[in-house]
């Protein structure tokens, strides 16, 4: 926040291969707006959200966006293939997934199927009781999942108490 009103014009994420630059006060705008989402899908404080994900720009974005949502961001090496993936989402009990639906060979939208499908029916999984929300960034659409860009139409009073400071 000190950096957007220092430098609000000011670049603070290029992403060259996606061919998007945010300024200081952009990054800000939709990092908030992701966490007022987040916060809106009924996350608690201190809940964890993976991020499954090469780098993007909504990757930078859901890491801040959980800072000022007071969640645990905890990030998932996307090279991991089906096994060490349900080891990683088994281990720390992720509530919600921020993925890509694949990365060069791994196609995660078939690895999470594997390990929890009923995840994808909105229903509780056995491997994996603490996953609730599966957010897709991207353009595709799969049964179970939310679009990442669908999280900054969710508004939430309750996100306006949490009064964090980053």
């Amino acid at each position: 926040r000190e950096s957007a009103k220092k430098w609000p014009r000011s670049d603070a994420l290029v992403s060259c291969h996606e061919k998007v630059t945010y300024s200081y006060k952009e990054l800000l705008e939709r990092s908030e707006q992701i966490a007022e989402g987040l916060v809106g899908l009924g996350l608690p404080k201190q809940a964890r959200i993976g991020i499954l994900a090469p780098n993007c720009k909504e990757w930078t974005v859901t890491q801040l966006a959980a800072s000022l949502a007071d969640l645990v961001l905890v990030n998932i090496n996307p090279a991991y293939q089906t096994t060490e993936l349900e080891y990683a989402l088994k281990k720390v009990g992720v509530s919600a997934l921020v993925m890509t639906s694949g990365f060069k060979s791994s196609n995660y939208i078939e690895s999470i199927n594997q390990i929890a499908p009923e995840v994808f029916e909105n229903k509780t999984s056995q491997k994996l009781p603490e996953l609730k929300h599966l957010i897709l960034i991207g353009k595709e659409k799969h049964k179970g999942t939310m679009n990442f860009n669908d999280l900054y139409g969710i508004s939430c009073h309750e996100y306006l108490h949490r009064g964090l400071e980053v």
